[in-house]
């Protein structure tokens, strides 16, 4: 390692960051020079620099508008994600002040975990209330309170929001229960909520276990193959080695399937390294509370050699660049652990506190310098180097948030990064607003600082060197929320002064894909904008040396999905080197008799610089990119596998599935029945191991007993007899009440029908004992009126008056009746049955009188439905005549022997007769 004979000048300055940071004409690197040092030219001229922030930076352009899919969508994602309306208030959201929705998430336990949060008083209090729709009088009413119109109102809640603040009913209920109706008391649960609120909130904002990203890549030595590590599965809990070809001009391969590893936690952080005469590759991998480690080559598959669990949550794994089975891990207690595989963890350094000032933040970071012996040791207040072969000694500061790095009140530490691709001895610090670069003999002071502008920290760095003296290393950064990235060149390895190349290049996101496709359906394209705008959980350079040279870029979403995109290179920019004062031009130089003022020189920086207004953020719609259609085709593909997979469209847990490790046995599959216990055990153990069960099952007896249908009173016994007999869906009715109105009406449509046959038995009564009153005509007065103006006093001119009735029906006797009742039809002999006339409300005791009665008036007469007569019985039945001549007599003792009910109590006739 060679160290540059001149460094730029500046100021060395120590203390707090500064209140207010004093702003230029523009952003820091985007339009200004910045520090200056002569220039390196022979012979030496007046006038000339190099200035710190260069526009000469190359060109590099992506070849498609958009990130294109590498793999299938992540099969069975059924968790949802946390948004963050789920914790703001809709109404009280502000541009300046956070408004985080309390009463909101109180809501969500009371009704997600009502369970919890009203078991015991809701059984104290289950006897005393009612939920009908009726009202309880009397003895039935005491001590119980009708609930009805309170379960209505909270069943009809728009969204769950807040009862309190919908119904004044509920608002009363909650004034007078609210401190002893929940089993939790409230206001511990509200305390402890607020207090969980605020972390959950910034974790959501900035995921600080996810830093480095679970995402890399791994070149062989012929460079255009290598093996993508990244997580998928439900959880992020499966490790997937995919090996990947890089193309000349085409897209990546993949070559064959991935080799997957179920893991038992979600995976954090995947870092590759080793010695570089080695082919082997150590992988390690971090979840919450593991540290794994892998090895792996082009020739050998992934083979799994350490374990180890810790006892409070990891923040960081790395491998040793230098000696192979080595890596480095901290963890949140503040212990920093040297992990070598043959002898296992030695706890190199233990600070529990912060390095410089108290921060809340209990993230730690560790990293291998150009030294094998010596590890950084980082928080969010700054970086130390720590000598291993000292335990628990001093270290020396390498970065510290203040005056120094010229940092911003509130700036912190988000990733620091050795450079071990570029210089061994630089390393990357990135923070909310700046990104450093330093090197381990400069301590303290930056070689360079830019002010990156990204709405998300950088949580994710690649390197990619330039192979070259004349050429610059790039530095790809990436934040995990809003999903950016962008390529930032520098220069400065070797015996030359570090120098920003400008403008830098900001990449397309994942989130904008979804302008470019076709329009989908609704639904559709909910599912892709949620799959789309995920935040970023990974990112990797491939670089590329065939010509056309390339860089490859991968990103994973935090719903495991893999996107790349390819990066071509298009020549140098503007030559660099050695500015003049006398050659640059003033901006505000419209004509050459003019001459700049100073103020306008200092106002605006000059054209030859990048501007605010000249960032190097790629316009899609505008700048025509090659092949800007070509990943439509593996976006197509995409899309269908997402639509086919069921866990896209069901949100929900999948169950777990186990691997069948071995086939049954001969032994197994001959084994005799076993007990139910012994073959639930053997069940059991089964689904532990992973391995197929042969369960017989028990004998049964050759006589079975008969099925007794009447015993089958339970609940599920019904519902499958209904659903046998098809009448599932009125046991459904039944049991949910939905036919209770139907039910009322049925019910007191049966009542009715009652009354009117008890009406109608009373009305044929009455009926018989009216026609009885015949035989007795005798005893009548001769001026009593007869029905349709009959009288007795006038036989001759009745006789005459009813002879046309008597032409068209002549009277029946004795003898014509039994004819008469041998010639009948069969529908005539279905008319008179018995239940024909009970289903007309006939009772069985009157059938035989109806009958005879019936038959007495001819064939011609049909029975009726009995009703009220409304005058007289020549009313009710119109075309009987009564003659009164000789053939009277027998109608009159046939009408007197019927027995009848109303004889037995004297006579008396009813109903107005």
């Amino acid at each position: 390692m060679e160290f540059p004979c001149s460094l730029f000048p500046g100021f060395y300055d120590e203390g707090p960051c500064e209140p207010e940071v004093q702003c230029g004409p523009s952003a820091s690197g985007w339009g200004e020079h910045g520090r200056v040092r002569l220039g390196d030219v022979t012979p030496p001229q007046a006038g000339s620099f190099a200035p710190l922030y260069e526009r000469s930076a190359e060109l590099w352009t992506p070849t498609e508008p958009v990130p294109t899919p590498l793999v299938p969508p992540n099969a069975g994602c059924g968790f949802p994600r946390v948004m963050e309306s789920d914790f703001l208030h809709p109404l009280l959201a502000q541009k300046d002040k956070i408004n985080l929705d309390f009463s909101k998430q109180l809501s969500h336990f009371a009704w997600d975990h009502k369970h919890v949060a009203f078991h015991t008083m809701g059984r104290l209090l289950e006897p005393h209330f009612y939920l009908g729709d009726g009202y309880l009088k009397g003895k039935h009413g005491e001590g119980i309170k009708r609930m009805t119109t309170m379960l209505q109102s909270l069943r009809h809640l728009p969204n769950q929001d807040c009862p309190s603040a919908v119904s004044s009913l509920l608002r009363s209920f909650t004034f007078l229960t609210g401190e002893w109706i929940q089993d939790l008391p409230q206001a511990m649960l509200a305390q402890l909520l607020h207090e969980a609120m605020p972390d959950d909130w910034h974790r959501l904002r900035f995921p600080e276990a996810a830093t480095s990203g679970a995402l890399s890549w791994n070149p062989y030595s012929d460079g255009q193959h290598g093996c993508l590590i990244y997580p998928r599965g439900a959880a992020m809990d499966q490790l997937h080695f995919q090996q990947v070809a890089l193309g000349q001009d085409d897209d990546p391969r993949i070559q064959g399937d991935p080799s997957v590893y179920d893991l038992g936690a979600r995976v954090l952080q995947v870092t590759t390294g080793g010695p570089g005469l080695s082919e082997e590759v150590l992988a390690g991998v971090r979840s919450s509370y593991y540290l794994a480690a892998w090895s792996f080559s082009s020739q050998n598959p992934p083979v799994a050699l350490r374990v180890v669990r810790t006892q409070t949550p990891s923040t960081c794994i790395n491998v040793s660049p230098h000696l192979p089975g080595e890596l480095c891990a901290c963890t949140e207690s503040g212990a920093l652990y040297l992990w070598s595989l043959e002898s296992g963890l030695q706890r190199v350094r233990h600070h529990p506190d912060n390095l410089f000032f108290r921060d809340d933040s209990k993230w730690r970071w560790s990293d291998f310098t150009c030294h094998p012996r010596v590890l950084t040791y980082a928080d969010r207040t700054g970086v130390q180097a720590v000598d291993t072969r000292v335990p628990d000694g001093q270290g020396l500061d390498l970065f510290r948030i203040g005056k120094e790095s010229s940092c911003q009140r509130g700036e912190r530490v988000i990733l620091p990064r050795c450079a071990r691709e570029t210089d061994p001895a630089h390393f990357l610090i990135t923070t909310q607003f700046s990104v450093y670069v330093m090197d381990e003999r400069v301590p303290r002071v930056p070689l360079v600082k830019w002010d990156h502008m990204m709405e998300s920290p950088p949580m994710f760095a690649d390197f990619v060197s330039g192979g070259g003296a004349d050429r610059s290393d790039k530095i790809l950064l990436g934040s995990a929320c809003s999903q950016e990235s962008c390529i930032l060149q520098y220069r400065g390895a070797g015996t030359s002064p570090c120098q920003l190349l400008f403008p830098a290049l900001e990449l397309p996101r994942v989130a904008k894909s979804l302008q470019h496709l076709p329009p989908l359906l609704p639904h559709h394209q909910d599912v892709v904008a949620e799959r789309l705008t995920s935040p970023l959980a990974g990112l990797a350079a491939a670089p590329s040396s065939r010509v056309p040279e390339s860089i490859v870029l991968f990103q994973l979403t935090d719903l495991g999905d893999v996107f790349y995109q390819r990066i071509g290179y298009r020549g140098r920019g503007a030559a660099g080197g050695n500015y003049s004062c006398q050659d640059t031009p003033q901006p505000n130089a419209t004509a050459p008799e003019q001459a700049p003022s100073t103020a306008s020189a200092c106002a605006e920086p000059p054209r030859d610089v990048l501007t605010n207004q000249e960032t190097a953020v790629l316009d899609f719609q505008s700048d025509p990119i090659e092949g800007t259609r070509s990943f439509l085709p593996r976006y197509s593909c995409w899309l269908s596998a997402l639509f086919r997979d069921p866990g896209a469209r069901q949100q929900g847990v999948r169950r777990p599935t186990f691997h069948i490790k071995k086939l049954l046995r001969a032994l197994e599959a001959m084994r005799p029945a076993e007990a139910p216990g012994e073959a639930r055990a053997r069940l059991r153990e089964g689904m532990k191991q992973g391995k197929p069960v042969q369960i017989r099952p028990p004998e049964l007896p050759t006589s079975l007993e008969l099925v007794s249908t009447q015993n089958w009173k339970d609940p599920l016994s019904e519902r499958l007899t209904a659903a046998w007999g098809g009448r599932l869906g009125l046991w459904w009715d039944d049991n949910l009440g939905l036919n209770k109105k139907s039910k009322v009406e049925a019910l007191r449509e049966r009542r009715r029908r009652q009354k009117q046959r008890r009406a109608r038995s009373t009305l044929s009564g009455s009926f018989t004992s009216s026609l009885s009153v015949t035989s007795e005509v005798r005893d009548v007065d001769a001026g009593a009126p007869w029905p349709d103006g009959l009288s007795l006093s006038e036989p001759e001119a009745s006789a005459g008056r009813t002879q046309p009735a008597q032409a068209r029906e002549p009277a029946i006797s004795d003898g014509d009746r039994g004819s008469a009742s041998r010639s009948r039809t069969p529908e005539a002999d279905s008319l008179f049955s018995s239940q024909s006339l009970r289903s007309r409300g006939i009772p069985k005791e009157r059938t035989r009188t109806v009958r005879d009665f019936l038959s007495f008036l001819g064939d011609s007469v049909a029975p009726e439905c009995p009703s009220f007569p409304s005058r007289s019985v020549s009313a009710s039945f119109p075309s009987a005549s009564f003659p009164s001549g000789p053939a009277s007599a027998p109608v009159t003792k046939t009408l007197s022997q019927t027995p009848s009910r109303s004889q037995k109590s004297g006579g008396k006739s009813r109903m107005g007769f």
